[in-house]
This record gives structure tokens, sequence and C-alpha cells, in this order.
């Protein structure tokens, strides 16, 4: 009789580890296929900032004139891409909790960083008093004469910064 009573306890345990074994397998392909979109959405991501920086750098040196519709469909690029990212993100997260580390989920992480602060209007991300200190003092710099002028093209569309002539500058 105990001979019975130890096949059904090995009985079981294989049931037990055959079901531990497909959720692990699920979770797997899970991640499996959130690497694939983290991928997918990295690239993505890039291809758009690539094109947008190109463009932005031929408008600024006089190479293309503005359009606003390319800077709309640019924008709607950027605002369709980021669409997916809160279910994108919350599986990365479901899937650390279960132990995993899905490749390229920090570079995705920064890039949905760096798209929130793309879509958001420049009234509500540059806020606060530092970033307002900063600005005035960067202009108070340039209105004395303690900046240089960089050309067109320089900062990729950011020529109204001004940038401070250390003394200690070399010109290399």
């Amino acid at each position: 009789m105990s001979d019975i009573l130890e096949v059904a306890s090995q009985t079981e345990q294989y049931v037990g580890s055959a079901e531990r074994w497909k959720a692990d397998h699920r979770s797997a392909m899970v991640c499996y296929e959130v690497e694939e979109t983290l991928a997918l959405g990295n690239r993505v991501f890039d291809a758009i900032v690539e094109f947008d920086e190109n463009w932005r750098r031929q408008v600024s040196r006089g190479k293309l004139r503005f359009s606003p519709v390319l800077h709309s469909f640019i924008q709607a690029l950027f605002e369709r891409w980021h669409a997916p990212c809160s279910n994108v993100l919350a599986a990365i997260e479901d899937l650390r909790h279960e132990g995993f580390l899905p490749k390229g989920a920090d570079e995705f992480q920064h890039r949905c960083r760096e798209a929130d602060g793309i879509l958001t209007p420049d009234g509500d991300f540059f806020v606060g008093d530092q970033l307002i200190q900063i600005r005035d003092d960067a202009l108070d710099q340039h209105l004395r004469g303690e900046t240089l002028e960089r050309g067109p093209g320089y900062g990729i569309g950011l020529d109204r910064t001004p940038t401070t002539i250390h003394s200690s500058a070399r010109s290399d």
C-alpha cells in the first residue's frame, strides 16, 4: 500500500511540475514577444528621431523650407509611436516581477521618457523658477556680449540658446 501512495505522491509532483513548466513557458513566450515589440519600437523611434533631426537641420541651414504639414506629420508619428507605451511598459514590469528581464527594456523606457518630453508642450515642460533663472542668466550673458553666436543648424534648431565664453576655452 505504501508503494502506491508513493506513486500517487510522485504523480502529483509530476502534474505540478508540468503545470509550472507550462506557466513558465507561457511567460517565456510572452517575454520573447515583448522583446520583439521592444526591438521594433526602439528601431522605429530612432528612425522618427533621425528623420526629424535631419529635416530640422536642413530647414535651419536654409536648404529646405519649413513645412507645417510635415512638422504636424512628424508630431503625429511621435504621438502614434507613444500611444502603446503604457501597455508595453506594464508588460515589462509584469515580466520583471516574474523574474524576466526583457532585452531592450531599458532603452525602450528611455525612449518613452524622451517621447513624453517631445510631446509635452513647451509651456508645460519648461516650468519652474530654476529654469526661469537659467534662461534669464543666459539672456543677460548674451546681452553683455559674453556668448558666441552659433551658425545655422547648430543644436538642430536650438540656435537661440547662447553659449557662454569661458576664458579657459581652447580653440581646437
